[in-house]
């Protein structure tokens, strides 16, 4: 795994914890400015210090700092990369059921995440897999990350 690829998958469990939907927001609740957190992103450093005292600071968040990082605790797992977890084969099928249980038309469901109509259908049909920030997007849209990354035998 390449340090931006673990950079993203660990913003995207914080993102998650948070509830929080872009870098902007992640960096503000890190305590860091914009430029310093697209610096360390850059260079895929992830701000393990400021997530530390942020769990300190903030206990009402109970955040799962072992979780976060991808150091899995026995009952709960780690969200791995997107790519390496979505199989293209069931992940859109999930995904348009999803959009279908919310009442929502393809390009409704791009526009509250974030993308172009093109872009869900490539999604829905698995000719590619979304990013961290149209996955955040689609949790608040009330998408179920949980049934979209389930697994299937």
């Amino acid at each position: 795994m390449t340090p931006n690829t673990e950079f993203e998958n660990t913003a995207l469990r914080l993102k998650l914890a948070l509830s929080v939907y872009d870098d902007k927001d992640l960096a503000s609740m890190l305590g860091l400015s914009q430029a310093a957190f697209f610096d360390r992103k850059k260079r895929g450093s992830f701000p393990v210090k400021e997530l530390w005292a942020l769990k300190g600071k903030r206990p009402d968040l109970n955040l799962n700092v072992d979780h976060i990082l991808g150091k899995a605790t026995p009952n709960q797992s780690v969200i791995p990369a997107p790519a390496d977890l979505i199989d293209p084969h069931g992940f859109g099928e999930r995904l348009k059921v999803e959009r279908s249980r919310l009442g929502l038309r393809p390009e409704e469901l791009a526009e509250l995440c974030g993308v172009g109509k093109s872009s869900q259908f490539r999604y829905e049909t698995g000719e590619a897999s979304p990013n961290a920030d149209y996955l955040c997007k689609a949790r608040a849209a009330g998408v179920r990350l949980e049934f979209l990354f389930a697994e299937t035998n």
